[in-house]
C-alpha cells in the first residue's frame, strides 16, 4: 500500500494519491470477502487499484469542488476506471 497527500493553503485545496497491489491471486479485500460469502461465488479478482483525488475551495463562489479518478485491474477480467467530479454549493 502506498500513499500520498498534499495541501496547498494558497490555493486552498489538496491532493491526495492511493496504490495497492495485491500480490496474491486469491487475496481478497473485506467487502469482496463478504460479497463472495453473500452470493457464493467472487465477483471480481482484485491486482491492483489506484486512487487520485483533487479537493478545492472555491470561497469567493461559496463552492467546493471534488474530482477522483480511479484505476483497477483484476487478475481474471478487464481493467476499471473511474471518474467522478462533485461540486457543492455551501
Amino acid at each position: 500500500r502506498l500513499s500520498y497527500s498534499k495541501s496547498f493553503d494558497e490555493l486552498d485545496s489538496q491532493v491526495t494519491f492511493a496504490g495497492y497491489r495485491f500480490s496474491e491471486q486469491n487475496f481478497m479485500s473485506m467487502s469482496e470477502y463478504l460479497d463472495a460469502r453473500e452470493y457464493g461465488r467472487r465477483f471480481g479478482n482484485s491486482k491492483e487499484m489506484y486512487t487520485i483525488t483533487y479537493n478545492q475551495q472555491l470561497r469567493d463562489l461559496g463552492v467546493s469542488a471534488y474530482l477522483n479518478y480511479s484505476h483497477q485491474t483484476y487478475w481474471d477480467k478487464p481493467a476499471n476506471d473511474r471518474y467522478n467530479l462533485t461540486l457543492s454549493r455551501y
